[in-house]
């Protein structure tokens, strides 16, 4: 039988670790804000109204808040709201009074750094008239000698002419409908 003795050395030898300093973070900037932004729901642009004070309603946001809104009509100013610390989205709904004709509308919002964005509506005002009929011919309470006669005449109106009958001795005998409704016929 044979027994071997084996006499082992083991020797362990630690590398020097080297240790690099690295510079410290940076802290991350914040993410850029959102533009400030003013979206008008009403009136759209271009509108036409028949009534001189409409509902202006719409939303502002973005920016580092709203730190002021401006409401002006045709120049000048009709509302102005000034929250005490801005806030990060305003509600618009307020009602403002036309002049006849074109009205030029303007939000403007502006955030705490002085940055203002406006939004502009054009809307028009047309007052309205009252319902007008009149009849050039035949002249009232005419005699004729002949089975037809022409009927001539105009109607108006500040909201438009949306439907014309005429009646004779108690019998339709014309109906006109136009679509669109016309401001005459």
């Amino acid at each position: 039988d044979m027994r071997w003795h084996l006499r082992a050395r083991i020797e362990v030898v630690a590398a020097p670790v080297v240790v690099a300093a690295t510079p410290p973070l940076a802290p991350t900037p914040p993410p850029p804000r959102p533009p400030l932004r003013v979206t008008l729901a009403s009136p759209p642009d271009q509108a036409r109204v028949n009534h001189d004070e409409i509902l202006v309603t719409g939303q502002i946001s973005g920016g580092g808040g709203v730190n002021r809104v401006v409401v002006t009509v045709n120049g000048v100013e009709v509302a102005r709201e000034e929250p005490r610390v801005p806030l990060g989205e305003f509600a618009l709904n307020l009602r403002v009074r036309l002049s006849e004709g074109r009205n030029l509308l303007v939000v403007t919002a502006t955030d705490p750094a002085g940055t203002s964005q406006p939004e502009t509506r054009v809307v028009f005002y047309d007052r309205p008239t009252p319902l007008q009929v009149a009849v050039q011919a035949p002249q009232d309470q005419a005699r004729v000698q002949q089975d037809d006669i022409a009927l001539t005449g105009q109607i108006s109106g500040g909201k438009g002419v949306s439907r014309v009958v005429v009646i004779l001795n108690g019998v339709v005998i014309l109906r006109q409908e136009p679509r669109p409704p016309l401001r005459a016929v």
